[in-house]
């Protein structure tokens, strides 16, 4: 089998080849959002697919704060500077 494409898979390029700050944007999961700053993308749009239930007007697992909170401590415990 093929490995299914991923928003990630071009990032680190379209990063290197721009001398502007790139907001990664759309077909994310939550793991992906949280790489795009290891990728040189320190700016991350949750679209509605991550924060919505599709099948009732509310956040996907009820806590939209919680899943905000869980995000950010995972991106802020990574050493970017690393990467």
């Amino acid at each position: 089998g093929h490995r299914m494409p991923s928003p990630l898979d071009q990032l680190r390029e379209v990063v290197e080849a721009v001398k502007i700050p790139v907001q990664a944007v759309g077909g994310l999961s939550l793991e992906q959002a949280i790489q795009c700053p290891q990728f040189g993308a320190p700016l991350v749009v949750l679209g509605a697919p991550l924060t919505i239930d599709a099948d009732a007007f509310k956040t996907a697992d009820g806590n939209l704060e919680d899943s905000l909170r869980m995000i950010c401590e995972a991106i802020h415990s990574q050493d970017v500077a690393a990467f």
